[in-house]
């Protein structure tokens, strides 16, 4: 993308200092990428059409919720945006940015700690990868949230005799029945909503995170995704626990709370991810 056309974002975004440097950067599959230097900072700017700001809005707010817990390092969003025919985001740059996940189970715990909510979702629609998330905020109970508007949602979404010959209702049933006895150690809390490799990181040795789904639920959601595409290892879930205790049946749940990313990746992908979750949803019945 052209320095003009980038040039102009950041002025779209209130920054009028003069552009030095600008790379592209790799790797996302979804939108373009570029970091840009500027005189007197290095910014991150997302692009993609102009159909996709609600995406960059979502993740925009995702990360000003965790930026306001003043808990563990993220970008900080600028703005997001339509110009020129290209929505846009506009956050700060992650200096040196590497891999690591082993120091990040404290401050993730300090987040889950001081993210609270009256209700469980959130104030807006956000979206895990592409698919839209249904984030209604209610009063029902946690077991009853999670299966009505993560499970069923995305069954509905993908089709659900796809994935199982059973109706969606006993399939949102039985999580609520799985779920239910934790409920009274669940309060609304923020989570990432994403968080598996690709999505943090360290930063000169501070541990980050990026590239939110956020909603208000349980702090338990993310220590199960980090089990599910590789574990962030034992030194993780023990520094986690310096701050928070992980409650008794965490196994059981940490199976339901990534069907939801099997599903959504059934939704996204197809494939060998819709016998994955035939096979643990039938699983739950025995």
């Amino acid at each position: 993308m052209s320095k003009n056309i980038l040039g102009e974002i950041l002025k779209d975004g209130g920054i009028t200092d003069e552009i030095k440097h600008i790379s592209e950067c790799g790797g996302g599959d979804i939108s373009s990428a570029y970091q840009v230097q500027t005189a007197k900072e290095t910014y991150f700017i997302k692009t993609n059409s102009p159909s996709f700001i609600d995406n960059f809005r979502a993740e925009c707010a995702g990360l000003e919720h965790i930026k306001n817990t003043n808990t563990v390092l993220c970008p900080t969003p600028i703005k997001a945006g339509v110009l020129n025919k290209l929505s846009y985001l506009i956050m700060t740059c992650i200096p040196n940015l590497r891999s690591g996940t082993a120091d990040l189970g404290e401050p993730l715990a300090r987040m889950h700690k001081a993210g609270q909510a009256q209700q469980f979702g959130f104030p807006i629609t956000t979206f895990c990868g592409s698919t839209v998330l249904d984030n209604t905020m209610t009063d029902e109970p946690w077991s009853e949230w999670f299966a009505r508007h993560r499970i069923s949602f995305v069954l509905n979404q993908i089709g659900p005799k796809r994935i199982t010959k059973r109706p969606v209702k006993e399939v949102e049933d039985k999580i609520i029945e799985i779920l239910r006895p934790h409920d009274n150690e669940v309060k609304p809390t923020l989570v990432h909503g994403d968080l598996w490799s690709g999505n943090c990181g360290t930063s000169q040795g501070t541990p980050c995170i990026y590239d939110p789904a956020c909603y208000y639920g349980d702090g338990e959601v993310d220590l199960a995704m980090s089990e599910l595409f590789g574990s962030f290892g034992r030194k993780f879930f023990e520094n986690y626990e310096k701050v928070l205790k992980i409650h008794d049946g965490y196994q059981t749940r940490k199976r339901i709370y990534n069907l939801y990313h099997i599903l959504n990746h059934a939704y996204m992908f197809g494939g060998g991810y819709e016998t994955e979750a035939s096979s643990i949803i039938e699983s739950l019945f025995r």
